[in-house]
């Protein structure tokens, strides 16, 4: 559960990727693999999915530490079945400020739009 509230944790995933992605295609590494091109998707993906897993991590603190409760969970029982299923959801305008944070920061994912 430490690892799930650690705030440098999509770091960390974006992180992992880079490097597995870069020992699948060093000479030490053995055959490169044709389809290492697609990494900056994975990269673009994974960077992107951060509001999410933030959100996740403010739930879980929550649950785990109510002295420290957000007014989410201050109200969660006045909240109906549906309204708790988005009560942690990031806001839009959080996700289009990762989005483009995102694009400048990591390689551009070809072939699809992002």
């Amino acid at each position: 559960m430490k690892t799930a509230q650690d705030p440098r944790l999509t770091d960390e995933l974006e992180d992992a990727v880079k490097s597995r992605t870069k020992r699948a295609i060093s000479p030490g590494g053995g055959r490169p693999r044709a389809q290492d091109t697609s990494t900056p998707c994975i990269q673009q993906l994974v960077c992107r999915s951060a509001p999410f897993v933030w959100a996740m991590q403010r739930s879980l603190k929550d649950l785990l530490n109510p002295s420290e409760a957000t007014e989410t969970a201050a109200r969660w029982n006045t909240l109906t079945p549906v309204q708790r299923m988005y009560a942690y959801l990031p806001a839009a305008g959080e996700i289009e400020e990762r989005a483009k944070f995102c694009k400048e920061k990591l390689p551009a994912c070809q072939g699809t739009v992002l």
